[in-house]
């Protein structure tokens, strides 16, 4: 299979790239979106109006993002081109609406509350009764909000920009034991919190209170006291919930290294030869060029993936 660099200009012109020098992308469940680099043999053109960047194995694009930065240069008598994309729904972290109550709103009514995002979508869901929109909040944050209200879940992105709230239907990728490089598990406990206090409607202080009992197993104290958050009016004690969960995400991250790539996005379910068995997919770095690639996936054990 060949990866290769499609970009497209507002006028129109599609240049297609395929001599890969190296390649990296990256995505994981608590990002909402991907991250792209690449050098690719090229030719000097105009790119000052780029306004679509897309990574494809075969037919399948596995990246689908702006230009954010774009270098042509000159060494050793070839020419190259130096990419770096974010996929379109990183612009869901850089937009906000003003502040206030939305009642009866399906996932995709975000869009029409915040902003039309280009190729971004939206995962049809039920209607909930309403969300709080803080100041501040950008479209992520309410979509993130929107999610553990339906189902006690964090939101992830596909490669195909679409933000789900629940797992799609389930690719199942094997990695056999002959292409596996490397196995690890790694623990990650420098977000986590240890007790969470926030005020009641009245503005009294511990009203509502939770503890971590995770953080106290690694003599871990950090306290952290919060205002009402009005998202969360409904079942008060929930806000707390969800930010101990938020605290441990990626806490133990089990991952395999292999030779290849096997078509995986967030959220597959992955069988690792005499590793792991049938678990989510929640990290994928790959790396490589047209000549070998290696992919990274890894499983995470968290306060809201067990």
């Amino acid at each position: 299979m060949i990866w290769s660099l499609r970009i497209l200009t507002a006028d129109g012109k599609s240049y297609i790239e395929n001599e890969c020098v190296q390649f990296r992308i990256e995505k994981e469940a608590y990002t909402p979106y991907s991250r792209f680099e690449g050098i690719f043999v090229s030719s000097w053109r105009d790119l000052s109006n780029v306004s679509r960047v897309q990574f494809i194995y075969g037919v399948k694009t596995i990246h689908d993002g702006m230009g954010d930065s774009i270098e042509i240069y000159r060494q050793d008598h070839v020419t190259f081109m130096k990419v770096v994309s974010t996929s379109f729904s990183s612009m869901l972290c850089q937009n906000q609406t003003a502040p206030g109550m939305r009642t009866n709103l399906r996932f995709s009514d975000l869009s029409s509350e915040f902003a039309s995002i280009p190729n971004v979508y939206f995962e049809s869901t039920p209607r909930l009764n309403y969300i709080y929109i803080k100041e501040g909040s950008t479209m992520w944050d309410a979509a993130v909000n929107f999610s553990f209200r339906l189902n006690g879940t964090y939101p992830y992105v596909t490669s195909s920009n679409l933000v789900r709230t629940t797992p799609a239907s389930n690719n199942q990728i094997t990695v056999e034991n002959r292409n596996i490089i490397k196995t690890g598990i790694t623990y990650d406990r420098t977000k986590m919190i240890s007790d969470i206090s926030m005020q009641d409607i009245e503005g009294n202080y511990n009203s509502y209170t939770l503890k971590n009992e995770n953080s106290a197993l690694c003599n871990i104290i950090r306290k952290k006291q919060i205002p009402l958050d009005m998202q969360y009016l409904n079942d008060p004690q929930s806000a707390l919930d969800y930010r101990i969960k938020f605290s441990m995400r990626s806490f133990k991250c089990t991952y395999t290294v292999y030779a290849g790539y096997l078509n995986e996005d967030l959220y597959d379910l992955m069988t690792i030869e005499n590793v792991a068995e049938q678990k989510r997919v929640h990290k994928i770095i790959i790396t490589g060029n047209n000549a070998q690639v290696r992919t990274l996936v890894g499983t995470y054990e968290d306060g809201f993936l067990l």
